[in-house]
């Protein structure tokens, strides 16, 4: 499915819940969550091409960095969409906490790329 038909088909999908929420209120929500589910499951698919290639690139090396990249891409993806889902379920508090801990998350798993910057940093001033 190409991003031009997954956009048509989420307009008519959200002008759809809007219809459903202004006639019977509790059953838009579980309804909004299919459709989100349904998106992420598209975007997977999408992505998983370049998943791929990216694997061929790295299987001849063991390369942490690129490892470390698509961790944090993960968290990254994971929290904006989860964040976003609270959002829209009114819940601003939890989603701003969900995002500070997405970026903490980020952080720890960044810790081996920062750790090795800064030891090169440190040899190429000793230099």
């Amino acid at each position: 499915m190409n991003i031009v038909s997954s956009s048509i088909l989420t307009v008519i999908f959200t002008l759809f819940l809007l219809i459903i929420r202004g006639v019977k209120g509790e059953s838009a929500m579980p309804l909004s969550l299919c459709i989100t589910v349904g998106l992420a499951g598209a975007a997977i698919s999408a992505v998983n091409p370049v998943i791929e290639y990216v694997n061929q690139l790295s299987s001849g090396s063991t390369n942490s960095y690129m490892l470390i990249l698509f961790k944090a891409l993960g968290i990254s993806f994971i929290t904006s969409t989860c964040s976003d889902l609270c959002r829209d379920c009114g819940e601003n508090a939890i989603a701003s906490k969900l995002e500070f801990f997405g970026k903490c998350e980020i952080i720890a798993v960044s810790l081996p790329l920062i750790k090795e910057i800064t030891s090169l940093i440190t040899e190429v001033m000793s230099l």
